[in-house]
This record gives structure tokens, sequence and C-alpha cells, in this order.
């Protein structure tokens, strides 16, 4: 704040704190950046990029027509951060009346480099929030999941019938299930502060199952070239009546199958299968050389397939 005789100026900023330990923080002098943010802020260090990253709230539009939307901003010192570009906005999906709320980033559990967020939607009409789910593959370019909103209020009445807010993380409890922290109001967002009811829950989701490649017909597809982080595949995956996944294992750059790796010599997927071996004629093992790139091809028929993991 800076103040004169004849006004007084007011600037927003975010702050950032750090410390040695994870026990003792300490907040640094200076805002990280001068921006208005009066919501959800998350924060990591990507790997990846080498840089410090925020999601914050952004706003588009101005005047009346102005909406909330989630915005980011990095850095590659935790000090000086630009302003935030614009990562996530209200879709034409939405309502007239809807913004974006919180961004609630995360990641999925065991996958840190896959980028999540459950934001809420806030229905200004309605006084009223739900949760929606978008995805990213490198957290700068985003786009909502088909399928969302994902969650919404309880019956009105109830502890979570006003409205609801999601936050991170997503974590991944020992029975499989993937699980999301929630505060859940009695009341709608507006109603007077004083008198808000607050509880906390959990959106769940059984055997890691948030979202799936899925088809009631015949396909094939394919992964992009990588190495693979170990020698045999586990798959999480639910076929229906009459369906059924196999899987190929190929090679990089020529394409060519893995002898012994073939659709043919696959064991077929078939049922309620979490965290199941893929083999082919009883072996297990991907049979790709150390160091040497691989495809996998998958076909499937009236199935869903929610994830892989390597072993």
């Amino acid at each position: 704040m800076v103040q004169d005789n004849h006004n007084i100026q007011v600037y927003h900023g975010i702050c950032g704190t750090t410390s040695a330990d994870g026990l003792h923080w300490s907040q640094l002098p200076e805002p990280l950046v001068f921006q208005f943010s009066d919501t959800e802020i998350n924060g990591y260090y990507d790997l990846r990029r080498r840089r410090y990253v925020l999601y914050t709230r952004a706003y588009m539009g101005a005047g009346p027509s102005m909406r909330r939307a989630v915005g980011r901003t990095e850095s590659d010192d935790f000090r000086n951060f630009p302003l935030s570009d614009i990562v996530l906005e209200t879709s034409p999906q939405m309502g007239p009346c809807d913004t974006l709320y919180t961004n609630c980033w995360t990641t999925i559990p065991g996958a840190p480099d896959h980028h999540l967020m459950f934001p809420a939607i806030y229905e200004l009409n309605l006084d009223s929030t739900k949760i929606a789910f978008a995805s990213s593959h490198d957290g700068v370019a985003w786009s909502f999941v088909p399928g969302s909103p994902i969650a919404e209020p309880g019956e009105f009445g109830q502890w979570d019938g006003g409205n609801m807010f999601a936050f991170p993380n997503l974590l991944e409890l020992s029975d499989g299930r993937f699980v999301l922290p929630y505060a859940g109001y009695a009341f709608p967002h507006k109603y007077p502060r004083g008198e808000w009811k607050v509880g906390t829950g959990y959106l769940t989701w059984p055997k890691g199952r948030l979202v799936a490649i899925e088809t009631p017909v015949v396909v094939e597809f394919s992964t992009v070239v990588f190495l693979a982080p170990g020698r045999k595949l586990l798959i999480n995956a639910v076929t229906k009546r009459a369906g059924g996944i196999r899987v190929e294992v190929a090679t990089d750059p020529d394409g060519k199958t893995i002898p012994g790796r073939s659709f043919a010599e696959c064991k077929p997927i078939i049922g309620d299968c979490y965290q199941t071996t893929v083999t082919w004629n009883g072996l297990e093992d991907l049979a790709y050389k150390e160091g040497i790139p691989i495809i996998l091809r998958f076909q499937m028929k009236n199935a869903q397939i929610f994830g892989l993991d390597f072993i």
C-alpha cells in the first residue's frame, strides 16, 4: 500500500514463503507478483521445465461481461513472476452465468507429469457451485474432459447441499481408490458469512478409474513412441458383453511387431481387470531390447481402458 497526503493507492500481490525443512516457514519480503488473485493459488516445481509454476485466478473480458478464469505464471527463481496468462476459461457449453472460481490443480498419483484440474464452476444465477474436470499433458495447454462436471452439491438441506469446492491433492488409497478432498457448505455461496456451515468429504473413484478410453465397436489405436519404464504391463480395464482387449508390442523406428508379442498371441483381456498383467502365450515380459523405444497397439471392443502401469 502506498499513501500520501491526498490519496491511498492499494496494490494487490501474491506472496510466497520458503522453508528449509517443511516445518518452519518464512515469508519472502517482496510479493512474487503484483496481481489480484483472491482465491485458491496452487504452485509446484516443474522438473521437466525446471521452473516454478503458479496457478492463479485470472479474468477474461471486462465490465459486466467479465468472467473469472484460471491463470498460469512461471519463474526460474521463485522470486519474480510475470503476470498470469489465461490457460483455462469457461467453454461455450457452459451456461451464460457460469464462471471458474477455484482451480484445484493436482496430478495423477504416481504420474507427476499428468496434470489435472478440478475447478469449481460458480453458477451466479443459482448461487451454487459444481466441480469440473480438465487435463493437460504439459501444464500449459488445458482442455475440459468430456463428461464434465463430475460432481454437484447434494440435496438442499444436506451438509453439502449449498455449494462445494475441491482441493488438492488427488490421492491413491491402499485399496486402489482415487480420492479428492472437497469442502461442502450447507448454504449457498452468498449466504450471510456468519451463518456458514462447512464440512469436508472425499470424491472417490473405485480402482483408480478416473477416466477411460472406451468404445462399443471394434477399434484399434497406438501409443506414441516411448521408453518403457518396466518389463511387464499392467492394465486397468473393464469389458462388457462380447467385448475384449488385446495388446501388441512394436519397436521404433520400423514399427515392426516384436516376435511373440502380436495381437494373435495376446491372451484376451476380458471382464473386470484391475492391475491385470498382459501376457502373450503365457509370457509376461514385453520382450523389448533395453534402451530401444516401443509402441503399444491396442484392439478393443465394447470395453474401457482406464490406465496402464509398468513393473
